[in-house]
């Protein structure tokens, strides 16, 4: 329905009043974007709040008595995807909360959940399972949270970290741009190398579901002017800190439950890592400072001898399709797409740069 215009939303009841309506719980909502806010057709797992648009559908449906389907994302999200079981209870727990205070007749559960064989913790869906007990405040809950035997100490370090990882999603500047789904797999910005002239350029090209050439991220789906990127490149650098307050924080807990949320967050802050050295190369190479530019490829190129080592060790972390055409996720070359991306880098744009 976001893409209706306001004539064209109200002929909806003209359809069939057998005909039921479903619609996202936060479509239309105001979210901060760094020193200014937007409105955006779908913010999955940035914010709890109820967006208005499903409160129009809902005002919409009652009039002819139809039934209205609330969608949710409260596990693996688009914004997320593909790294799987980032641990994010406290954002999932308010989900919940604004579910049952919409009360809609039914309600979904989009982009469906991880299952355990390929996550045998997720405390997101930990979290859905013991809410269905009732209870209103996340505190109460957290004991049900932890494995038997964790101890005060255990639990408040976990507890610690897992605030980290929300705050850290709460500040993460949204549109459609900036979710890893898109620029980062569909368009290929996690593993193409940063440059005006990318060598084997066909070999990202390839891999893109759009297939767009434009050479700079700014000016390809993200809509960005130089300044903007570089406010949220800081952005992103307080995301980062956030994601690695919460793995330091899991690791002194010291348990093995807590190793899959730690080894999937450290794959989020390569991630984040990587936009935050795009978007501020970029900002500086299009604002005319290639000193600064050339700062943040250097930085990018030891982010991704991490990613490599990390995701050799973790693949486990990531979704990756197992064959066929890859250009909406990642597929069974990852790593070589990442050491193709290395060592472009490393040969061509630094050398330039230098």
């Amino acid at each position: 329905p976001w893409h209706l215009s306001k004539e064209e939303f109200r002929e909806l009841d003209m359809l069939p009043p057998e005909v039921g309506f479903s619609v996202k719980d936060n479509v239309g909502v105001s979210i901060p974007a760094g020193s200014t806010s937007v409105v955006l057709p779908d913010a999955t797992i940035v914010t709890e709040e109820t967006g208005p648009v499903f409160r129009e559908v809902r005002d919409l449906a009652e009039k002819t008595g139809r039934k209205v389907c609330m969608a949710q994302y409260q596990d693996f999200s688009e914004d997320l995807d593909p790294v799987v079981a980032v641990p994010h209870p406290l954002m999932t727990f308010r989900k919940l909360e604004k579910l049952r205070e919409a009360s809609p007749e039914f309600s979904s559960l989009n982009w469906g959940v991880i299952s355990p064989d390929v996550a045998m913790v997720n405390v997101n869906q930990n979290v859905i399972r013991e809410s269905t007990w009732g209870g209103s405040d996340f505190e109460e809950l957290l004991p049900r949270l932890m494995p038997a035997g964790f101890t005060e100490k255990q639990t408040a370090l976990v507890y610690e970290a897992w605030r980290c990882v929300d705050e850290a999603l709460q500040g993460w500047p949204q549109f459609w741009g900036l979710r890893l789904q898109d620029s980062g797999m569909r368009l290929r910005w996690l593993t193409k190398p940063f440059g005006m002239e990318v060598p084997d350029f066909e070999f990202w090209l390839d891999r893109q579901i759009y297939r767009d050439a434009t050479p700079d991220p700014l000016s390809a789906f993200m809509d960005l002017s130089p300044s903007q990127a570089l406010e949220v490149s800081e952005a992103y650098a307080g995301m980062v800190e956030k994601i690695s307050q919460a793995g330091k924080r899991l690791r002194e807990a010291e348990s093995g439950w807590l190793d899959e949320q730690v080894n999937s967050l450290r794959t989020l802050e390569l991630f984040w890592t990587t936009y935050r050295n795009l978007l501020g190369f970029w900002g500086h190479r299009l604002s005319g400072t290639p000193e600064a530019a050339a700062g943040f490829a250097r930085a990018e190129i030891r982010n991704v001898e991490a990613t490599i080592d990390h995701l050799a060790a973790h693949p486990e972390t990531v979704v990756v399709a197992g064959k066929g055409a890859w250009g909406q996720c990642f597929g069974p070359d990852l790593l070589d797409e990442f050491r193709q991306k290395l060592r472009a880098m490393e040969n061509i744009h630094i050398a330039n740069m230098l």
